[in-house]
C-alpha cells in the first residue's frame, strides 16, 4: 500500500520458479514476481564440514557405514517427507541399509518415525533434535532427497550443493537450481521411483560425482551473494523507475 500511495511498482521476490508459478495462479503479476537464486556464501560450510564426526555421533550415526539421506525442511503442503520414508524402507527391504536424516522434530518426522516402526526398521528414520542447524544436517548426510513434487526449500538445496552432496528429487525440474545436469530426477513421485534413483546415485559414483560437481559449480554461478545483491538492487531501481513513469 505505502508503495502504491508514492508511486513505486511492488516486486515479489521468490527462490524458485515453482513458488513464482504459485504466486500468480494466486493473483500476482508475471512483471512483480522475480525468481531470484538464494545467497550462499560457501565459505561457512568449512568449519561446519570439520565438525562431521561429532555431528553424526551426536545424531547417532557414528558407525552408520550406509548412505544417509537428508530431507529439506517442511515447505508447503505436500512435502513428501513420508514418500521419503517409504522410499528409503524400500531400499531397505533391498538390501541398501540406508538411513533417512530428517530436520527437526515435527508431526511429519514422527508420521514417518511411526511408520518406520510399524514396518519393523525403527533405526531408519533419524529425526535431527531441535536446535540442529540445516549446515549441521548437511554435513551429517551422504546425500539430499527432495522428495516433493512441488514445492521445495532452494535455500537448502543449494547449501547441500554448496557442501557436494549429491541430490535426487521425485521429479522436480527447476532451471534455476535443479535440472538434469545437476540432480537425478526419479521418473515421478511413487516411492518405488524415487527409491531407484537414490540406489541409482548411491552406486553409480560416476554419476554422483558428476551431477555433485556441475551443482557446486551452478551454485557458485548463481548463488554468489554479491551477484544476487546486485540482480535484488537492480529490481528495486526497476520498480522505482516504473513506478514513476519510466523517469
Amino acid at each position: 500500500c505505502l508503495g502504491k500511495a508514492l508511486g513505486l511498482e511492488s516486486r515479489i521476490v521468490c527462490h524458485s520458479q515453482e513458488a513464482g508459478r504459485r504466486l500468480e495462479q494466486a493473483g500476482a503479476s508475471s512483471e512483480a514476481v522475480m525468481v531470484l537464486a538464494p545467497a550462499i556464501d560457501a565459505s561457512l560450510l568449512g568449519a561446519v564440514a570439520s565438525r562431521r564426526g561429532e555431528i553424526r555421533e551426536r545424531l547417532g550415526l557414528a558407525s552408520a557405514e550406509s548412505p544417509v539421506f537428508a530431507v529439506p525442511r517442511l515447505v508447503g503442503g505436500d512435502s513428501g517427507h513420508f514418500r521419503a520414508a517409504w522410499a528409503v524402507l524400500l531400499l531397505q527391504k533391498g538390501g541398501l541399509p540406508a538411513r533417512l536424516l530428517l530436520a527437526g522434530p515435527n508431526r511429519e518426522a514422527a508420521r514417518c518415525g511411526r511408520f518406520a516402526v510399524s514396518c519393523r526398521e525403527p533405526g531408519v528414520i533419524v529425526v535431527a533434535p531441535a536446535g540442529t542447524g540445516w549446515l549441521e544436517v548437511v554435513a551429517a548426510a551422504d546425500g539430499l532427497v527432495v522428495p516433493g513434487p512441488g514445492l521445495y526449500d532452494p535455500v537448502a538445496v543449494a547449501w547441500a550443493m554448496a557442501a557436494e552432496r549429491p541430490v535426487v528429487s521425485a521429479g522436480v525440474a527447476d532451471s534455476l537450481l535443479l535440472d538434469a545436469g545437476t540432480h537425478v530426477a526419479s521418473r515421478d513421485g511413487e516411492p518405488l521411483n524415487l527409491a531407484r534413483a537414490m540406489m541409482r546415485v548411491w552406486q553409480d559414483r560416476s554419476l554422483a560425482a558428476s551431477i555433485t560437481l556441475a551443482g557446486q559449480e551452478r551454485v557458485r554461478q548463481v548463488c554468489d551473494p554479491a551477484a544476487v545483491a546486485r540482480a535484488c538492487l537492480a529490481a528495486c531501481r526497476g520498480a522505482v523507475c516504473q513506478g514513476n513513469g519510466g523517469v
